[in-house]
């Protein structure tokens, strides 16, 4: 083949390799978020108690793990029993007993429409004064 005739093909394939480049490192793709502590228990329904949690996301293109408790969107799913504030502060709600959920979400693609990311925490609220309450182990 004549250098000339060379020449496209070579252009085409920096053009390709270019872009395959850029599209992988475009931006970080979050995959997981872990939630730590995985577990809380109080010791009764007293709004006054209060626990921090964290949110670590990890993420590809390139890898990184790193604290995204501030960008999580937390949710209770059982706000009587947990509530929890938007820095992820979890405090039993005051109004009943029990075990609940609590979520930190992150939309990927920063899309709420899009795919939303999810990390869970398990809440006990207990009261030994309360029988149908769960009691501590």
């Amino acid at each position: 083949m004549s250098r000339r005739a060379t020449a496209p093909f070579a252009a085409l394939a920096v053009a390709v390799l270019t872009m395959g480049l850029l599209s992988c490192a475009h931006e970080q793709k979050l995959v997981s978020i872990a939630v730590q502590p995985t577990d809380i228990v109080f010791g009764a329904p007293d709004t006054t108690l209060s626990f921090q949690e964290a949110a670590f996301g990890t993420y590809i293109h390139p890898p990184e793990h790193k604290d995204i408790t501030t960008l999580a969107v937390w949710k209770s799913n059982a706000p009587d029993i947990v509530t929890v504030t938007a820095g992820g502060l979890v405090a039993p709600g005051g109004l009943a007993c029990g075990t609940a959920i609590v979520s930190a979400e992150v939309f990927t693609d920063n899309d709420p429409n899009g795919n939303v990311v999810v990390g869970n925490v398990n809440v006990t609220v207990d009261d030994i004064n309360n029988p149908s309450c769960p009691q501590p182990q």
